[in-house]
């Protein structure tokens, strides 16, 4: 019996869904890796957002695979999301009543567009200045400042995920 149960929730059209979700995500990710504009991202998030004078370093064998990994990954799901998004609205909407689901559609575009904005303001305004003033301590001191890849990579995705869902709290 509980292996009958298995097969059908298994074989049910929301585990399928977010299966093809899954493997979206991941194709998109593995091709966007395999591109020569993998490394041109990165580049320009270098050259944006640090000083000349701050260093990238790798400190373990596996830290610049991970960061190109995490963003192969965030590009993915960003390029995966028109798909995505159909397939678990086709799974929620019948759930919803008439209201509901214009309520849904009225502050779609809103949301997206307050969180892009939000993404964007964290990365033109608020991650330059906290780069430039907690290495400005490092500078007075004479120490010579190094960030890690990861930490790198991994601060720019938080603080854009950060910015970008505050500016969606006006509409929550």
């Amino acid at each position: 019996l509980t292996c009958k149960l298995l097969m059908l929730f298994m074989s049910s059209p929301n585990i399928r869904a977010i299966d093809r979700s899954i493997s979206i995500t991941l194709s998109s990710s593995t091709l966007y890796q395999r591109t020569p504009s993998s490394n041109l991202l990165f580049n320009k998030l270098k050259s944006d957002l640090l000083s000349p004078n701050i260093e990238l370093v790798a400190i373990n064998p596996t830290d610049a695979i991970s960061a190109q990994i995490e963003i192969s990954l965030f590009i993915g799901i960003l390029t995966s999301l028109p798909f995505i998004v159909p397939i678990f609205a086709s799974f929620i909407f019948p759930a919803l009543y008439r209201s509901e689901k214009r309520f849904i559609f009225k502050i779609t575009l809103p949301v997206i567009f307050l969180f892009f904005i939000g993404a964007v303001f964290s990365y033109v305004v608020i991650t330059p200045f906290t780069f430039s003033f907690f290495y400005s301590y490092a500078f007075t001191m004479g120490a010579k400042s190094f960030i890690m890849i990861n930490s790198f990579i991994s601060y720019i995705l938080l603080m854009a995920l950060a910015f970008g869902l505050t500016f969606i709290l006006p509409v929550i």
